[in-house]
């Protein structure tokens, strides 16, 4: 079973946006945001799941771990556009090899070669775009 994490954005069914990516791809972008500068806000309730599930606050953390959609959280959207600027940066170092620390670490997104799994790549630039446009809620589906 794989488990997925989902990032809505949007009020209506007519304007809702999705992304998504792997719960351990996921790990590893928080890590990447964070060293190319990204500093966490911290997530942040989400409204319409603390009134409907009757246990979300005592379950509530603010760290950016998933968890299932009846405890889901939410991105503010200046967190959401820090975090897309260093995936960003990321991204353009990354290509042109100028990050040597990142790339040999112990990360599993690289390849022997230092360069990215196109997988991930793809994956990371997804983020990155969804993550620009600002605020959303993000939660775990299996």
């Amino acid at each position: 079973m794989a488990f997925i994490l989902e990032m809505v954005r949007g009020d209506s069914d007519t304007d809702r946006e999705f992304c998504n990516c792997s719960i351990f791809h996921w790990g590893e972008i928080l890590k990447i945001a964070q060293k190319f500068g990204w500093v966490p806000e911290g997530a942040m309730r989400d409204v319409r799941a603390q009134k409907y599930t009757k246990d979300y606050d005592e379950q509530f953390d603010s760290s950016y771990n998933w968890s299932e959609w009846a405890y889901c959280k939410r991105f503010s959207s200046s967190d959401a556009k820090a975090m897309s600027k260093a995936l960003m940066l990321s991204l353009v170092l990354m290509e042109k090899n100028q990050s040597q620390s990142i790339a040999e670490s112990e990360s599993l997104i690289f390849t022997d070669e230092k360069y990215f799994c196109f997988q991930f790549k793809e994956t990371l630039t997804r983020i990155a775009k969804f993550t620009a446009k600002g605020e959303f809620v993000f939660a775990v589906d299996d």
